[in-house]
């Protein structure tokens, strides 16, 4: 579609946007690795000493990851948002052209039969 000189590819923003969304929930599905990283509760004295702050990291990656996910569907969403809006008022565009030319002819055909 042309706009103004330019090419708008709403085929090109709704595969973007599924990119990013498949990005997210593969930041989430990074979160189960990070659970196998975990030490256990009855580790030897070394998992002891460095437990809770190794812990601490844990968790905080695997925030990280939730929030990216949730963050790249944002994205996603609006990408695709973009390219439905876009789309719509194409579309609305062209209608109102097309009932401007029918109402036209109309005019035009009326004015030629009442002459």
């Amino acid at each position: 579609m042309t706009a103004g000189g330019f090419q708008v590819a709403t085929g090109a923003l709704r595969t973007e946007a599924a990119r990013w969304t498949a990005s997210g929930a593969r930041m989430t599905a990074l979160t189960d690795r990070m659970e196998a990283l975990r030490f256990g509760e009855h580790g030897g004295l070394l998992e002891r000493h460095f437990a809770p702050p190794y812990q601490a990291l844990i968790e905080a990656l695997v925030a990280r990851c939730c929030e990216a996910d949730d963050r790249m569907g944002e994205i996603g969403q609006t990408l695709g948002q973009l390219a439905n809006d876009y789309d719509a008022a194409e579309e609305a565009h062209a209608r109102a052209i097309r009932e401007a030319a029918a109402a036209l002819a109309s005019f035009r055909h009326g004015e030629a039969g009442g002459s």
